[in-house]
């Protein structure tokens, strides 16, 4: 490895848990001396603009995010309890029924959280807060890209014995860009992969119950001697508890299947672990191969490689993004600041 790499690297450092927050100042006065022309654009007031508008769209964001996920869930939880109290109404019909107070309870409680689920589904569909979330989140990511594609195009003149610019811009998007890169999405594929997994577990044992529920029916059917004497006692009670099993069990796979859609986790598995090996495969020999041409002062090769990782990891936000959100008057200078680096 090039000596002037080697310093690049040391000079701008490893990665940190902190580096996830977009703090350009806060990373400018972290750098050695030797890091001069990087701490100059680091400081240059258009980054100010962009890390404003990311942190108006990410917490827009987070809020609308937090809004969908409490929403659904209210409509999930709340529609299967109600699902749950008519299975046991079903069930016990005498014990309940005979309690003329217990059984105005259970239909208010089931009416009600009816109710509720119904009218967070409504205000769902009314509000919107999924696009709202996907729209902002878009824009905090873009404007993620904006700031690194900004920081490497820069140019800035080494004064003295300050290391070159190019290497120090290139380990500046390697440390705040490709390594906080690689964390997420290899985190998040790994929470994903597991929330997969125990919806996987959960729709089994769904299909347990409702096996359970069979049983005392064809019992019944087939006149069998090895099944408890209650749930072969009369033909009407097996039935009610095929029923209410069978209530519970559909239930049960429709309250997971919503927490599935809400997290997307098969999906977001399979794309995020996709996109967590890419950005080991770019850690690897196209770094390398960026570092040398960055010690070369050859731009191009820095730039192209900045372009495929930014393709990676905007290619599920870019489809949210309207040009003339970013760019109000459709300015092409404008869009081209915004946009991936000219392979």
């Amino acid at each position: 490895m090039e000596s002037v790499t080697q310093k690049a690297i040391e000079a701008v450092g490893s990665k940190q848990d902190k580096d996830w927050k977009l703090h350009p100042d806060t990373h400018a006065a972290e750098l050695s001396a030797a890091a001069g022309p990087l701490q100059r654009i680091l400081l240059k007031p258009e980054l100010g603009s962009i890390i404003a508008a990311f942190n108006s769209s990410d917490a827009q964001a987070g809020g609308a995010q937090t809004r969908y996920k409490k929403l659904a869930k209210i409509s999930a939880v709340t529609s299967f309890i109600a699902v749950v109290i008519a299975s046991l109404l079903l069930l016990f019909p005498h014990t309940i029924g005979d309690s003329p107070s217990l059984f105005t309870i259970a239909a208010v409680a089931q009416f009600g959280l009816l109710a509720v689920s119904y009218l967070a589904s409504i205000w769902l569909g009314y509000a919107k807060p999924y696009d709202d979330w996907m729209h902002e989140r878009a824009k905090a990511e873009t404007r993620r890209i904006e700031l690194f594609n900004t920081v490497v195009a820069a140019s800035e003149t080494p004064q003295g014995n300050e290391l070159p610019t190019l290497p120090l811009q290139l380990e500046y998007v390697r440390r705040y860009q490709l390594d906080v890169q690689r964390a997420y999405y290899k985190g998040r594929g790994n929470q994903h992969r597991q929330a997969a997994q125990r919806s996987g577990l959960w729709r089994i044992a769904s299909l347990i119950i409702l096996g359970i529920a069979l049983l005392p029916v064809v019992g019944n059917m087939l006149n069998v001697s090895w099944l408890p004497g209650g749930l072969l006692s009369s033909g009407e009670q097996s039935q009610r508890l095929f029923l209410s099993l069978g209530l519970v069990g559909g239930a049960l796979q429709g309250l997971w299947a919503a927490y599935g859609l809400l997290g997307q986790d098969e999906r977001n598995a399979a794309r995020y672990q996709d996109t967590s090996q890419n950005l080991e495969d770019l850690a690897a020999r196209p770094l390398d191969e960026a570092r040398a041409a960055a010690a070369l002062g050859q731009q191009g090769p820095v730039l192209a490689f900045v372009a495929l990782l930014h393709q990676q990891i905007s290619s599920e936000h870019r489809e949210w993004v309207a040009l003339r959100s970013i760019a109000p008057d459709l300015s092409l200078d404008r869009l081209k600041v915004v946009s991936l680096p000219r392979l």
